[in-house]
């Protein structure tokens, strides 16, 4: 088993990357996360997200269910995120979005072979695709602080393999395809 893990600040074309890599290569195999957060326009259960509810998330928790979780105070109210163990194991090449810490619980894990891909474009760009993806100015600030703290941890553990720090989404496809055997 082999996973493709991608890991950016707010806006950084994560999912916009794992869409791209999904459609180029239908033998990679998406791990949906699970999340307690209310859905954005244009994003459907099962496949952007597992949209669950606290109380179900907090039982899977109590289960062990979860690899990897984490919490955030957003400006829509406390919210959730984590990816279930068994969706890691198995055969075949997979490709999931992650925050720092979910990606060193992934490298951690002695079982998982993992790429670590550190999408990293320009505070500007950031800014431009936050604001054309509609979030709200204060939920922009609150996650660029956030990412500003984590990413500091992130870079000091120094876990990832690729850091890419191009403002394009294909041509950091086409370096992750020549970087990456699959």
């Amino acid at each position: 088993m082999a996973v493709i893990v991608l890991v950016g600040r707010m806006a950084s074309g994560k999912t916009t990357l794992k869409n791209e890599i999904l459609k180029d290569s239908p033998k990679i195999k998406p791990i949906i996360t699970y999340t307690t957060r209310p859905m954005r326009g244009g994003e459907e259960d099962g496949v952007d997200y597992h949209f669950i509810s606290n109380d179900t998330f907090n039982a899977m928790k109590r289960r062990k269910e979860f690899l990897e979780t984490t919490e955030y105070n957003a400006d829509f109210g406390y919210c959730q995120y984590g990816s279930r163990k068994e969706d890691y194991y198995g055969p075949g090449l997979k490709v999931v979005v992650l925050n720092p810490f979910g990606a060193k619980a992934v490298r951690e894990d002695s079982k998982i072979e993992s790429r670590i891909i550190w999408l990293d474009p320009d505070e500007e760009v950031l800014m431009k695709r936050a604001l054309e993806r509609g979030d709200k100015p204060e939920e922009i600030n609150r996650r660029f602080i956030t990412d500003e703290s984590d990413f500091l941890k992130f870079k000091y553990w120094g876990i990832w393999d690729i850091h890419y720090t191009d403002n394009s989404t294909k041509r950091c496809l086409k370096y992750i395809k020549d970087s990456l055997v699959w």
